[in-house]
């Protein structure tokens, strides 16, 4: 994943924004990526959850460079219709 892509959906996302939302926008702005990390991961019985959880860690290990920072917790309805508890971030 190149750090410029994911600087173009954050540009996209409004001020405060949670995890669920950030992945919704990753998927439908760079959809080709996104199938390709599910496949990398075929062999895993958790595809989404890893790959999902590959992006988020991915902004928490950026956050500095990606001018964002963690916002508490959020409450909110993933991609497969469930609602969970996730990561609240805040634009810097």
């Amino acid at each position: 994943m190149k750090i410029e892509t994911v600087k173009r959906v954050l540009e996209s996302m409004p001020q405060e924004f949670d995890s669920h939302q950030f992945i919704e926008r990753f998927i439908r702005e760079n959809e080709r990526e996104y199938v390709e990390m599910l496949y990398a991961q075929k062999d895993s019985q958790a595809i989404f959850r890893d790959v999902h959880a590959m992006l988020v860690r991915y902004l928490a290990e950026n956050a500095d460079v990606l001018a964002i920072m963690k916002a508490g917790r959020a409450q909110s309805e993933n991609i497969k219709g469930y609602e969970s508890e996730n990561q609240n971030w805040r634009k810097l």
